[in-house]
């Protein structure tokens, strides 16, 4: 009896393994999802983006950097880089990484519609949606089902400000206002001894919708409680075309430096204004959303000015620290960066820029937590991503850390300055001593 019933549960077993490889035909080895969760030795993450209407290029440009992520995980790279050189997670069977994109249109009730579909068909881990009320919506829902989110570069510092039911399954690479802020003023710290500026005072500009107005007034507390002489503070609303009149608000103030919370048409939109004026102040920092876009590269360049500083997460593929007999981990982020930049301008034509950047960043992480946890229990997922500080040597930080509000707490950008027509890194948060002034 004892040997008979060990030959049947052999019979049921293999049973169950036939089954379970029956649909293995539908995996593709580059990462590009299928739509379907059919193979337990495959992982499936789900990655949720409004596909159509005026953000559907920049979406697939996303999505790009995030099968680039895939293809770095699932096949052999030759660069210094444990996880791209392991075609698969080591620690999980060598297991592949499949993405199932799928659109989560453009309201909140379409994004939840779409999480719980994802949901349904078994995906580990949900990544996107980059606008922020999309990505509160989809947290929502994986909130509901304890299936945990990361979100590559969704902005509104609502995310992760402690209100938010979802935190315990949410987390968010992407700095937060408030990082920036503080990265803002130590380089302006540093900025001031290093070359005897002087700086007293700021103007701040920025869209009055809600990350704006947040980033405003925190802005606002930080410079005053550092000794900075607040002399304008300009809304503006986010559908405007015509800047002439915020920037001549701003100009006619004669700030030392200028803030700009601003998005791509009305950063180049003041800017024009400022060159038309002669307004050269010694610094406008600005923050990532618009600084980081070719557009403003290309439009700054034009203009000749070179008094534009901002938030950067790509790693400048020309930084150097000056030690030939040495390379920092710096370095060694800017050599890998240059790598998947490469395999990035294959797909789309273009580099990469700081939000496809981050989505990528979002991809890794999955796999890193599926990686160290050694099991997709959501569970058992979500406790890794809190506890967890994951190697990421793609970025100057080469850490990433979230903290109990989902928060990176590890300051994933770097202050880079437009130069010579092109961003160029000047000052960073880690090894301050190899600080410098765009030289």
């Amino acid at each position: 009896m004892k040997k008979m019933l060990i030959s049947m549960l052999l019979i049921l077993g293999l049973i169950f393994t036939l089954s379970a490889c029956s649909n293995e035909a539908t995996d593709s080895p580059d990462g590009t999802g299928i739509g379907q969760v059919t193979e337990i030795e495959t992982i499936y993450i789900g990655a949720l983006f409004p596909s159509s209407g005026a953000q559907a290029e920049l979406i697939a440009d996303l999505q790009a950097a995030m099968l680039v992520a895939a293809d770095i995980i699932n096949n052999s790279h030759d660069i210094e880089w444990d996880l791209a050189q392991n075609a698969g997670l080591a620690n999980y069977g060598h297991a592949k990484v499949e993405i199932v994109f799928a659109d989560c249109g453009v309201t909140a009730a379409s994004a939840r519609v779409a999480a719980e579909e994802l949901i349904s068909q078994g995906v580990s881990i949900i990544t996107g949606c980059y606008d922020s009320t999309l990505t509160a919506a989809v947290a929502e829902v994986c909130q509901k089902h304890g299936i945990p989110m990361i979100s590559g570069s969704a902005r509104d510092d609502s995310l992760t400000d402690g209100e938010q039911s979802f935190a315990s399954v949410f987390n968010r690479i992407a700095m937060s206002s408030i990082q920036e802020t503080d990265l803002f003023l130590n380089y302006l710290n540093q900025y001031n001894l290093t070359t005897s500026a002087g700086i007293q005072s700021a103007a701040i500009a920025y869209i009055n919708n809600d990350y704006g107005n947040t980033a405003a007034e925190y802005l606002e507390t930080s410079l005053n409680n550092n000794g900075l002489q607040v002399v304008a503070i300009v809304g503006y609303d986010a559908s405007s075309t015509d800047f002439a009149e915020p920037a001549s608000r701003m100009i006619a103030n004669a700030p030392d430096v200028i803030f700009q919370i601003s998005s791509t048409n009305d950063l180049i939109g003041m800017a024009q204004v400022y060159q038309g004026a002669s307004f050269t102040p010694d610094l406008a920092l600005c923050y990532s959303g618009g600084f980081q876009q070719q557009e403003f590269l290309t439009a700054a360049s034009e203009l000749g000015v070179e008094f534009y500083s901002g938030v950067m997460v790509c790693p400048d593929i020309l930084y150097d620290d000056g030690d030939p007999e040495t390379t920092d981990a710096k370095e060694a982020a800017a050599d890998i960066f240059s790598y998947i930049d490469q395999l990035y301008r294959q797909r789309t034509q273009q580099g990469m820029d700081t939000s496809a950047y981050l989505e990528f960043a979002s991809i890794i992480v999955a796999a890193q937590a599926v990686d160290a946890a050694g099991t997709t229990d959501p569970e058992t997922l979500n406790t890794v991503l809190k506890e967890t500080s994951f190697a990421a040597p793609y970025l100057f930080s080469g850490t990433i850390d979230f903290d109990e509000q989902g928060q990176n707490s590890i300051s994933s950008g770097y202050i880079a300055t437009i130069y010579g027509g092109r961003y160029q890194w000047v000052f960073s948060p880690v090894n301050t001593e190899q600080n410098s002034l765009a030289n």
